[in-house]
Order: C-alpha cells, then structure tokens, then sequence
C-alpha cells in the first residue's frame, strides 16, 4: 500500500516539471532557478521510487545495480582465456577499487543525473514553446553558462577537506561536492565551444554533433577528453572568454 503511494507520488514529482517549465516562460523565477527546483523534484521523486522498490523487494535497487554489473565484470574477467592467477588477484583488486570509487560517489552521481534530467526537460519545454511562436527568452541559452569564481574556491577547499579527512564519511560528501561542482565546470567548458561555434555553425545539431566528435577525438589522444573542457570551464570563470560584460542569471550560482 505504501508502496504504492509512493509510486504514484513519484510519478506526480516528475509531472511538476511542466509547471516549473512554465513558472520560467512566464519570468516568475529565473532559468537555473528553474533547473534546481526540477533537480529537487527529481531527487525527490526518485528516493520516493528507490524506497517504494526496498518496501516491496527488500533490498535497494541501486546496491543490486552495482552488485550485478560488477560481478558480471568479474565473471567476464574470469571467463578470458589464458589469463593467470596472478593476473586475475591483480584485476580483481582494481575492479574492488572502482567499485568502492563509484560506492562513494553514487550520491553525486544520482545529483547530476537529476539535474542533466531537468535541464534536459527544461530546454525540451523551450523548444515546444518556441515551435508555438512563444516567447522564450527566459529560458537560458547553453551558451551563456558560466561558473563563478567563488564557486570554484568552494570547489578547490572541498576536494582538499576530502583530502583532511580521507576515508571518514565527512571526507566522503565533501569529495561528492566537490564533484558536482567540478562536473558543472565541465559543463560549461562545453558551453565555451557551443559559444564560438555559433558564428560558424548556425543549427544547434549540427554543433552538438561536432562537440561530440570533438570530445571523442580528445579523448582518444588524452584518454578524457571532459577533463580538456573542465580546464576550460575554470579558464573561462576567471578570464570570461566570452567578454560579454556582464554577468546575468546563467552565471551557475
């Protein structure tokens, strides 16, 4: 029965994306506003279906997300053929170490999918608006975005507190910070390129598939290609490469 309820509590959360979208096209509340008050509703509506899942089965469906996948990556590694024992000792203690890595940063993780989620939906909204002939110009353009330098102090003194108390849970959410701050720093790295790209290439599709190849091609020389706009992302807080003067509501507060 409580199961249930919050199923369908779930469902009604996400449904709330719809006005927020609207709260935005009418001004009432800025674009990111908007983005964080979808990431909340998402967040909320997710713990609501993860703990409707543990009611019903038991158990959290996201431990037996990451138990199944890793030991299906075990198994796999087991399974290759001429491989010794001592090789196997040695992937296996690699495979522990990535799986603690991702055990502790599942709450950032689940903060950046929500919020690439809203985002995703928000700009969704825009575009349904603007083949309506509305007025979208309280959405934010992707464009535009822009991390704070105050953000990325907070960013630097979070990852070197993880540091002080490395292995303690306090140490844990600080590096989880840390990392959402960081990964919307990759963000708008990207929202860099989308900017000096747009005097060359007019269709937003034809960019983003130029990013992406972009970042494959950066990856296959520096094996990650997200940390080149990362750097970018944090060049571009303190030397704004965009030098449009001010700063407005897409700056990432």
């Amino acid at each position: 029965m409580i199961a249930d309820i919050l199923s369908i509590f779930a469902l009604l959360l996400i449904l709330c994306i719809i006005p927020t979208a609207w709260l935005v096209y009418k001004r009432k509340i800025k674009f990111l506003n908007g983005v964080f008050l979808g990431t909340f509703l998402f967040l909320m509506s997710f713990g609501c279906s993860v703990y409707g899942v543990y009611l019903l089965e038991g158990y959290s469906p996201i431990d037996k997300m990451l138990s199944v996948a890793f030991e299906s990556m075990e198994a796999a590694f087991r399974s290759l053929p001429g491989i010794t024992t001592g090789d196997l000792t040695a992937v296996m203690k690699i495979v522990e170490t990535v799986k603690e890595m991702y055990v502790a940063l599942i709450p950032s993780i689940i903060v950046l999918f929500c919020l690439g989620w809203s985002y995703i939906l928000l700009m969704i909204s825009k575009g349904i608006l603007a083949l309506l002939k509305k007025d979208v110009s309280g959405f934010a353009r992707f464009c535009d975005f822009k991390m704070p330098k105050s953000t990325l102090f907070i960013a630097a003194l979070t990852y070197i507190l993880h540091m002080i108390f490395d292995g303690k849970q306090i140490g844990f959410a600080f590096l989880n910070f840390s990392s959402i701050i960081l990964s919307v720093t990759t963000f708008c790295g990207i929202s860099v390129i989308d900017y000096k790209l747009r005097n060359k290439i007019r269709f937003s599709v034809l960019r983003f598939i130029v990013i992406i190849l972009l970042i494959m091609a950066l990856s296959l020389v520096f094996g990650d290609g997200t940390g080149i706009f990362m750097f970018i992302g944090m060049f571009d807080s303190v030397f704004n490469f965009r030098r449009n003067g001010k700063n407005n509501d897409t700056d990432v507060q």
